[in-house]
């Protein structure tokens, strides 16, 4: 058996031997983790804490292993089998005193492959404080940003994505600011958990911003969709889509049906397939659509949004990729919105909610099925309730809580040409696929102060996944507004209340990029400040959940 030692100090090296199970056999497997506190965190995360608990995913309370640092202690974890996404190791932190309370600080490796009993893995465990976003840090301990060797570091606009077959995090495209003015990029970043540190990748095509991007869960792929550029010196809206590969870390340009940005694109898993939906379909500027020249009979400047939905076969291997139009579009065009898959693999449902159209905000609600790999909008939808008037949000996040609901978080209730306006709204709306939208907030964001252009997820709220936890992260927020909140069911009502973190992000960014990653922890990226003049920032977070 070989021993685990512990040692004390801001950078902890654990030599861990886990024993795996495989086919009735008990094998020593060693693991080694180096434990590093956030670089925001040194002397805090670890400080004072006097015990240590491990476990491995899917163990339970009998599994876990109290340690102390000098003592032996194996682990029960089994070999990784074909098809499984690998073992997660979980290190938790407790203050002197502790028995009973939450861990003081938590950490959680990647998903491990232990697929063979001799091979030794390795891995970097960043520890932060329970409830609080701490800086992506090295294994050295020092802090690590977004494109540290670009002329101007950092990224907004972008998009992030946990990319599942190699576990680590797409950082790509997005703009800068210099002297006040955006220059686009063609540049992405992957940053890898296991060692705290961003790879600069190789450029693609044309320089992309306020594009979308969805990773495809089998093989890793990720689609990047559309987008502003620059071409022959004029911003246009691309037409055109990327595909991501994680083994070859390259990038293939496909063709989409028709040109847009500030667009949606939602996995809808069970359906074998991601809708794009709708966005911005002109030249124009990036933070919003584009006034084309006044036609004959019209007053004023109109607005070219998509009205179309196209999906992409995720099955589909990359030199053949394409894009199909699907026959039923939107029947309310419209960009800034959110599309949001619920149901199971039998119904798999696609929910269109709010956005900007050539007047204003959209209140109507569309919903699309997918079945047999083809996907089109139901016609039997008019007894599902839209927004209320004048609650109508646009720039606004909505998250899956079940099959069959859905919870719209923040953004803005006005716009014009098709551009959001005015301040964000504290009001959050479930929705569910029988009745639409509610009538009256669910619940409001704190101190009903609004939020825009924010990020959202759901987290599980206790190690065994259950009560589930919605954090809400960034963006343009009211004066004296907290820079992170969480909604989570209320013990005894499971109403859902909002509370203040722990420890929020350093600083409320517009534009910036959240990846959801398989440890129940997200990732924060980059970003600009939210008043002028604009500075495009390079840092990174994770925030450590429950």
């Amino acid at each position: 058996m070989t021993r685990a030692r512990l040692i004390t100090r801001p950078l902890v090296v654990v030599a861990l031997a886990c024993v795996a199970v495989a086919l009735g056999c008990t094998k020593s497997v060693p693991i080694d983790l180096t434990v590093v506190e956030p670089a925001n965190q040194t002397d805090q995360a670890l400080n004072g804490a006097t015990s240590f608990v491990l476990s491995s995913s899917g163990s339970v309370a009998d599994d876990l292993v109290t340690f102390d640092p000098d003592v032996a202690t194996p682990l029960a974890v089994g070999l990784t089998k074909d098809g499984e996404p690998g073992v997660v190791i979980t290190l938790q932190a407790f203050a002197s005193g502790g028995a009973g309370a939450p861990p003081q600080s938590i950490g959680r490796t990647m998903p491990l492959l232990l697929v063979d009993a001799s091979q030794r893995a390795s891995s970097m465990l960043l520890v932060g404080k329970l409830d609080t976003f701490g800086k992506t840090t090295s294994i050295g301990g020092g802090e690590t940003t977004i494109s540290p060797d670009a002329p101007v570091p950092g990224r907004h606009g972008h998009t992030a994505t946990f990319v599942p077959v190699i576990n680590k995090v797409l950082i790509a495209g997005g703009a800068v600011f210099v002297d006040g003015e955006e220059r686009l990029l063609a540049s992405a970043d992957l940053y890898d958990p296991a060692t705290g540190t961003f790879e600069a990748l190789e450029g693609f095509d044309v320089a992309r911003a306020y594009h979308a991007a969805t990773a495809i869960p089998d093989d890793g792929r990720v689609l990047i969709s559309g987008g502003f550029s620059i071409i022959s010196g004029t911003l246009t809206t691309l037409a055109t889509a990327l595909i991501f590969d994680p083994t070859t870390k390259e990038f293939v340009t496909l063709q989409m049906a028709v040109p847009r940005a500030h667009h949606s694109s939602t996995l809808m898993e069970g359906a074998g397939l991601i809708a794009l939906v709708g966005g911005c379909a002109g030249e124009g500027p990036n933070d919003g659509c584009t006034p084309t020249q006044a036609g004959a009979g019209n007053s004023g400047p109109s607005t070219q949004l998509a009205v179309t939905v196209e999906t992409f076969d995720i099955s589909q291997p990359t030199d053949a990729a394409s894009t199909a139009r699907v026959a039923s579009g939107l029947l309310v065009p419209r960009a800034f919105h959110q599309a949001t898959a619920l149901g199971d693999d039998a119904n798999t449902l696609l929910i269109v909610s709010g956005g900007a159209d050539e007047t204003d905000t959209v209140c109507d609600v569309e919903v699309f099925r997918a079945s047999g790999g083809v996907l089109a909008r139901l016609t039997e939808t008019t007894g599902l309730e839209g927004f209320p008037d004048g609650k109508c949000p646009a720039r606004h996040q909505a998250v899956a809580i079940d099959d069959n609901r859905l919870l719209v978080i923040g953004g803005q209730t006005q716009a014009q040409n098709g551009v959001p306006s005015g301040a964000g709204s504290p009001d959050c709306f479930f929705f569910s696929t029988t009745t639409g939208f509610e009538q009256s907030p669910s619940v409001q964001l704190l101190q009903g102060l609004g939020r825009t252009g924010h990020t959202a997820a759901v987290l599980a709220a206790d190690e065994e996944g259950r009560n589930s936890m919605i954090l809400v992260a960034g963006g343009t927020i009211g004066n004296g507004a907290p820079l992170a909140e969480v909604l989570e069911p209320e013990a005894g009502t499971g109403i859902l209340k909002a509370r203040v973190l722990a420890g929020p992000p350093a600083e409320a960014l517009e534009r910036a990029a959240m990846a959801i990653l398989p440890t129940n922890q997200v990732m924060l990226t980059g970003g600009h400040t939210t008043s002028a003049p604009y500075t495009t920032r390079a840092t990174a977070e994770i925030f450590f959940g429950p």
